[in-house]
């Protein structure tokens, strides 16, 4: 249990894996996997390897996209297998484009003091 009372929780299932709770700032890294990032209480806010931070209420890294995940409180994250039907039907409602950094989710966005959100 974190200082906020939130159990933190984790599944994995079929194509896919899941993650609830805090989560400290982490290094830049990769993965396989399309990682979407929700803000449960308020914004989430991920630096992509230049150091650019997007902030919104859900962002959406791309597979093999360096990025580095800032402290949120309390995150709602899905890691999808890029093949899986859950990310087929991402690719279908919302395109097929290749992004080469994080993007907000819807595809909108605004610049604020360097900050993307």
């Amino acid at each position: 249990m974190t200082a906020t009372g939130l159990v933190p929780r984790f599944a994995i299932g079929e194509g896919y894996a899941v993650y609830r709770g805090a989560t400290t700032t982490s290094h830049v890294h990769r993965h396989a996997a399309l990682q979407i990032a929700i803000g449960i209480r308020g914004e989430v806010a991920i630096a992509d390897a230049a150091g650019t931070q997007h902030r919104a209420a859900a962002l959406v890294v791309p597979p093999m996209e360096p990025h580095c995940l800032q402290a949120t409180p309390d995150l709602l994250t899905y890691f999808l297998e890029p093949q899986c039907v859950f990310a087929d039907r991402l690719r279908e409602r919302h395109g097929t484009t290749e992004v080469r950094r994080c993007r907000v989710w819807p595809r909108h966005s605004r610049s604020r003091n360097g900050v993307r959100s």
